[in-house]
């Protein structure tokens, strides 16, 4: 993985996962799981999964080989990325969702918004939603806007002193950020074409096993 510092505490991790043959397969998946839920928005559908001392036991029917494939690397490779801390742990959890930010008209307030309200953190979404706290995010573009002009479709980061970075995704991309990293994606106005991403958090912990006497 490639990793790009943009200020001295601001930086992401950036792969690509060579998995492009696969695009119109995922996308038809990613239509199933928002259209198999009724009353649930165009802009992200969870699938919830968790994994216990490093094997995967995947929670949710809907997830897909393929999906399995992703959110398998992803969080290979944040437990590479974790390791390098040296703190112990004996259970990783995994919360995953489709998202999908349309060009013309998208539905997700947060990407119309003026100003730095506009930026989330999915440390804070967790602690709201009383969920685990995630230690990395990782993002992978199924599809990217076919029409993106100046800033269209880029993902903003904010820094140190809230100066604003940005990267413009290609379609294969694994990105993966600290989960305390405030960002938004831009949407593509002109585009015709809908950005799709499989994005998920990944978090760690230490439980502590019942001792028994048997």
């Amino acid at each position: 993985m490639e990793k790009i510092y943009y200020d001295n505490s601001t930086y992401i991790w950036k792969t690509k996962l060579n998995l492009l043959n696969y695009k119109d397969e995922l996308l038809k998946e990613a239509v199933e799981l928002m259209n198999g839920k009724p009353g649930v928005m165009d802009t992200y559908h969870h699938i919830r999964q968790e994994v216990l001392d490093g094997t995967i036991n995947f929670l949710s029917l809907e997830t897909k080989s393929i999906f399995q494939k992703i959110s398998n690397t992803s969080v290979s490779l944040c437990k590479e990325l974790y390791s390098q801390e040296k703190i112990t742990y004996n259970n990783v959890i995994l919360s995953t969702w489709v998202n999908v930010v349309r060009g013309k008209n998208p539905r997700q307030p947060a990407f119309t918004k003026e100003g730095n309200e506009r930026y989330h953190k999915h440390t804070d979404i967790t602690e709201q939603a009383g969920a685990f706290e995630p230690k990395y995010t990782f993002v992978y573009y199924i599809q990217m806007p076919d029409i993106m002009n100046n800033d269209d479709g880029v993902l903003y980061f904010l820094g140190e002193n809230n100066t604003e970075y940005k990267i413009r995704p290609e379609e294969d991309d694994l990105i993966i950020m600290k989960g305390d990293v405030p960002h938004f994606p831009n949407n593509a106005p002109n585009a015709t074409l809908d950005r799709y991403v499989l994005a998920g958090n990944v978090g760690f912990s230490n439980i502590k096993k019942n001792k028994t006497l048997f």
